[in-house]
């Protein structure tokens, strides 16, 4: 029966995903007011005037393009503790990640953003479940991910993303997952992967979930320990691979050959400073699909008019394909006007489909 339910709701999730990436404006705008309507009077909405942003051209003259760097001193107030900084209320989580220009970068994570991420992680399924129904909840969904053992600083709690995301799987899910809550919050890797081996290869897993590198170094020695020949040997119905965080294409020929048979795979696009972005919704097309409704506004800057005095940001509706372009993020954790780091390219505008550039 929840099969069954959740067989329908991909179906349904799949045709609004690729509704909204064929026209994302008015779903977008809905994402900018609200965005605008939280910020405008916080200490960051002060500084930038937001009261008088009434459509993206006022906000592109309100809020400058920032690198962490630049926007640092912000987040720094509300890690200590002070409401109202850049997002309504306080800020009790932080993702924290090494940058490879700022050192370790502290970023917040509002709940509003948990919670967006938990539909993200529905829709990372929702192509697969809609296509091929491999009843994933008829067995175990094993996910792969930073500790879930945060650190306490003051009132904060600071941590890998994924670890914090990880703590806010819905109690009901929690019966479906391995390797479970001890194994997860482990914060060595080489132990988390020895006991997620010893675990998972007793059981019926169905999907797999992780970045790239660490699952097919996962997959050898699940191998290893059973002395079977492929994945599909040790778990006969594995039947979707979720991965993000890097580039699969290196990966993707020795994961073929680690699972035997055809595993349908995902690519995702994930940021600690948005959650889930984009989603791949077809096998044979490495394009994913921009989530527009989540609660984060997208800004995109032609890649060689970075570091110009006024470069062009465009919206979702005004990308073209073929296009190197900056991400700019806008979320609902009080992350504004944010170079994220990373450059995507466009290979369809009807519907939306973006890959690394």
């Amino acid at each position: 029966m929840i099969n069954a339910i959740v067989h329908k709701l991909a179906v349904r999730r799949l045709a609004q995903m690729r509704s909204l990436a064929d026209d994302p404006r008015d779903a977008q705008e809905r994402v900018f007011n609200y965005l605008l309507s939280r910020a405008y009077s916080t200490s960051f909405g002060r500084d930038h005037a937001l009261h008088n942003v009434r459509n993206h051209r006022d906000w592109v003259r309100a809020v400058p393009l920032r690198d962490y760097d630049g926007i640092a001193s912000y987040f720094d107030r509300a890690r200590s503790g002070e409401p109202d900084v850049c997002w309504p209320g306080y800020i009790r989580y932080w993702a924290i990640s090494s940058g490879t220009t700022s050192g370790e970068k502290y970023l917040p994570v509002s709940m509003e953003t948990i919670r967006g991420n938990r539909q993200g992680g529905f829709d990372a399924i929702a192509p697969c479940v809609a296509a091929r129904d491999p009843k994933l909840f008829s067995g175990r969904l094993l996910f792969l991910g930073g500790s879930t053992k945060l650190r306490k600083h003051g009132e904060n709690w600071i941590g890998d993303n994924t670890g914090i995301m990880t703590l806010h799987i819905p109690q009901l899910l929690r019966r479906w997952h391995t390797p479970g809550q001890s194994v997860v919050g482990l914060p060595s890797w080489e132990e988390k992967i020895a006991r997620a081996v010893e675990i998972s290869s007793k059981q019926d897993v169905r999907m797999i979930s992780g970045v790239p590198s660490w699952m097919v170094i996962f997959s050898e020695k699940v191998l290893a320990h059973t002395g079977k020949s492929s994945l599909k040997e040790v778990w006969p119905n594995l039947g979707l691979f979720v991965h993000g965080g890097m580039s699969f294409g290196p990966y993707r020929e020795r994961f073929r050959q680690l699972a035997g048979s055809f595993v349908w795979t995902t690519d995702t696009y994930s940021a600690s400073e948005g959650g889930m972005l984009a989603v791949q919704d077809e096998q044979n097309d490495p394009g994913m699909l921009p989530l527009v409704d989540q609660g984060v506004f997208f800004e995109f800057v032609p890649v060689e008019e970075l570091g110009k005095d006024s470069p062009t940001r465009l919206t979702l509706g005004e990308v073209e394909t073929g296009v190197d372009y900056a991400v700019v993020l806008n979320s609902d954790s009080g992350i504004f006007g944010y170079l994220v780091g990373d450059s995507v390219r466009f290979t369809s505008v009807r519907p939306r489909k973006l890959v690394f550039a």
